[in-house]
């Protein structure tokens, strides 16, 4: 049998999750699990996966080439072409997109940025990059993608270098604002997600009782 990493159906499923969900409480892998978690927070703990910078369908078209399936023939074109579907369609109803807190360097940069330049995050307005790692080269690979008109309706830029000079250049030139803090509206929108997250939890005692979030890389005995 293969490795979980080394399935088809459980590589698709990661690379799913890395495109628009946040880290931390919304990507698991529950591989991970020695059956002594008793709650969410315990979970959490021992399942919370660090994300993998967004993957373009080329990549994991070509990655898949090499992963196990059950079926090959049936299911490796299917899964390729399901990737291929649902990165447009996901990228392309984002508004709010968060990459922050990854520590990601140059070469998740890059990554990223071969993404963005993609055309699919055209009603994009806010992209968060707070609490990564970008050096020169990446900040001003991300000053070109945004300089190359890629995402039309961004307005927000969040990262811990907005004075950088090309990048700054390209926001300006652009009609993007750059910064370090969250827009206060963003921030009141997240508060009140929060705030609603927490009466639905049990331990609040308001709500119905919620199981934790489905893991993005659910373990499949066809894989």
């Amino acid at each position: 049998v293969a490795e979980y990493h080394e399935r088809g159906w459980t590589y698709a499923e990661a690379s799913w999750a890395a495109l628009i969900k946040r880290s931390g409480e919304l990507i698991f892998d529950l591989g991970k699990m020695t059956g002594m978690q008793i709650d969410r927070a315990d979970l959490v703990k021992a399942c919370c996966k660090e994300r993998a910078p967004p993957r373009l369908p080329e990549e994991v078209v070509a990655a898949l080439e090499v992963k196990s399936f059950a079926d090959a023939d049936e299911d490796r074109p299917l899964v390729s072409r399901l990737y291929t579907e649902v990165f447009g369609r996901m990228l392309g109803r984002v508004k709010i997109l968060s990459y922050a807190n990854q520590r990601w360097g140059d070469a998740e940069a890059a990554q990223v940025c071969r993404v963005l330049a993609t055309g699919s995050l055209d009603k994009v307005e806010v992209l968060n990059l707070t609490g990564n790692r970008f050096g020169e080269a990446g900040l001003r690979q991300l000053a070109a993608t945004i300089e190359s008109g890629a995402m039309p309706m961004l307005t927000t830029l969040l990262t811990d270098r907005p004075n950088h000079l090309d990048l700054r250049a390209a926001c300006e030139e652009h009609g993007v604002e750059a910064s370090k803090e969250v827009p206060s509206t963003m921030a009141s929108a997240r508060a009140h997600t929060e705030r609603a997250r927490a009466a639905a939890s049990p331990s609040s005692g308001g709500g119905t009782t919620r199981s934790p979030p489905a893991s993005t890389q659910s373990h499949r005995l066809m894989s």
